[in-house]
Order: structure tokens, then sequence, then C-alpha cells
């Protein structure tokens, strides 16, 4: 699993064993009251959510303290054996294997 946050780069990701289910969030959601961003003194390219308080939202009160959480518009997809997903730099990401899996990320400017 990997935490909401988004690359200063290109990310080609390839799933070659086993499936990962990704959430994406455009650039332009980055609103640090949608997305929680970090603050000054903390990782602006990471959101403060926890990922799986995302998928829950209501269950744990976030769109309560968050109510803009709930605007921000997103893409949800699952990743399986063969699928290549190009990221585009600044598009934020959270990633969870659904099963035992294998990828290999491709970094570029």
């Amino acid at each position: 699993m990997t935490p909401l946050h988004h690359d200063p780069y290109e990310n080609a990701l390839c799933q070659l064993v086993g499936a990962k289910y990704v959430r994406l969030y455009a650039p332009t959601e980055e609103n640090a009251r949608r997305l929680c961003a970090g603050d000054k003194g903390g990782l602006r390219n990471q959101s403060r959510l926890e990922p799986a308080d995302l998928l829950i939202g209501e269950a744990n009160g976030y769109r309560h303290k968050f109510p803009e959480l709930k605007e921000a518009k997103f893409v949800d997809m699952v990743l399986e054996e063969g699928d290549l997903l190009f990221l585009p730099r600044g598009w934020w990401h959270y990633v969870k294997s659904l099963s035992t899996s294998i990828s290999i990320a491709f970094h570029f400017n």
C-alpha cells in the first residue's frame, strides 16, 4: 500500500503479477482542504488522511471534518496482470495490492 500522494515526475506503473486497486485525483483536486495535503512543515506531496479512510469516508467522520473531500472528483480502477498505467506528474494516487503482486514503476521527466 502507498499513501495518497503525488510525484514530481512522470510515472508508468506496469502490473506484472496479481492485481492492485488504484484511486486517482487530478492535480486540480489538490486544494489542501480537499485532499488534506501536508502543510509547510510536512510533506506537501502527501495527504494527511489515511488512505483507507478515503474509502470509507462517512464511517469515520472524515467527510464531516473535511467537507470539501466529498467534492473531490476521483477515478477508481483495478490494475491486473499486463496492465500499464501512465501517471502524469502531479496526479494524486493511492495504490493497494489486492493479492500477492509484482509491479514495476518507471519514473522519468
